[in-house]
């Protein structure tokens, strides 16, 4: 195979991604959801997208959304040239150097240093498994790689009221569970594609539910601060090895 017939079917295989799953069409619904369990109707309509989309930084949300696409779940088209888990995190974190600047504001001064904390300490979460595994592709990540997985997770509960306002952070969070559920897409009862996509959107909506329950319950800094914990955890038990 040469070099643009190769570059052809890796495009070919982008499409459906990009579009469909886990981009596109699916990418759109769990954002909605996630809105949904946040905020309720007021965020649903085509307005309020279509506003929210217009005060977006495109550049964040582009790297999002494509690193959602790349992501290796069960179920999507195999890619000619899979992308290893450090290029994935690298273009969400791409996708947060763009959003940087928009998380200040007028009402958003007070909060701006744990969003800011709490997704590096998300991003720290997916990448230290990397410390314990043999090649970038490895799927095999052991205890470090369920640490972080529940590191995700909560950073996603801790978000989730702000991310119904981004559409960019959305898709980042999305991506970042994406990437930290690859133990869970091992397990032999997620062999089914349908499985896997029910899955990610139950534990995606979920979070977000959570979120909503606890915010009023749970101090900000509490969670960036068990997030960060998690991701040194992670770390340590990856470093350890088995």
């Amino acid at each position: 195979m040469n070099d643009l017939a190769g570059f052809s079917e890796w495009t070919l295989a982008l499409l459906p991604r990009l579009f469909l799953y886990p981009g596109g069409l699916w990418l759109l619904a769990v954002i909605l959801g996630l809105r949904f369990s946040v905020k309720g109707k007021g965020l649903m309509s085509p307005g309020a997208l279509l506003s929210d989309f217009l005060r977006a930084d495109l550049p964040a949300l582009a790297t999002a959304w494509a690193a959602v696409a790349l992501l290796p779940v069960h179920g999507t088209t195999l890619l000619t040239f899979p992308t290893d888990r450090l290029a994935l995190a690298g273009l969400l974190a791409v996708s947060f150097a763009f959003d940087f600047d928009r998380y200040s504001g007028s009402k958003a001064d007070v909060i701006t240093p744990r969003i800011r904390f709490t997704e590096l300490a998300i991003l720290t979460a997916v990448v230290v498994p990397v410390a314990g595994q043999t090649t970038l592709l490895d799927t095999n990540e052991g205890l470090s790689g369920w640490i972080s997985l529940l590191a995700v997770l909560l950073g996603i509960a801790a978000l989730a009221p702000q991310a119904a306002n981004s559409l960019s952070l959305a898709m980042r969070l999305i991506g970042w569970l994406g990437l930290a559920a690859a133990p869970l897409w091992a397990l032999p009862r997620l062999e089914d594609p349908w499985r896997v996509a029910v899955a990610y959107t139950i534990l995606a909506l979920t979070a977000a539910v959570a979120g909503r329950l606890s915010l009023s319950r749970i101090k900000p800094d509490w969670s960036m601060g068990v997030v960060c914990t998690l991701a040194a955890l992670s770390l340590l038990t990856a470093l350890l090895g088995p």
